[in-house]
């Protein structure tokens, strides 16, 4: 796995997803953490992601500072190994400019639960 760890966060650059994980918020928070924070004026829908590696479904999303966290309707487990992708809908990702992030695909869940 790889990191976006230079990552600048000028004013003009949409927010750049840097990495996702569950466990440290709570074990049904799958945290997905960007490297600007997104506008929280513009929260996606819960369809606009996917989770693979659980039959749990995602109930809410909320923008959290530089994370966007996806709420799961269970609790996930230590075994789950979890990818998430994300396509842009009515709300989609962005900077209070109006700067989009991208889309992903099958991006690893750092899983913590324990």
């Amino acid at each position: 796995m790889s990191f976006i760890t230079n990552y600048p966060t000028l004013t003009g650059l949409a927010p750049v997803f840097q990495w996702a994980e569950v466990g440290n918020v709570a074990d049904d928070i799958i945290v997905l953490k960007y490297g600007k924070n997104p506008d929280p004026d513009f929260v996606p829908d819960e369809l606009d992601f996917s989770v693979d590696g659980t039959l749990e479904t995602i109930t809410n999303v909320d923008i959290v500072g530089d994370t966007i966290r996806l709420t799961m309707s269970d609790s996930l487990l230590s075994t789950d190994d979890l990818t998430v992708s994300y396509i842009k809908g009515t709300n989609p990702i962005q900077d209070t400019s109006g700067h989009e992030s991208l889309d992903l695909t099958d991006r690893e869940v750092i899983n913590n639960i324990e």
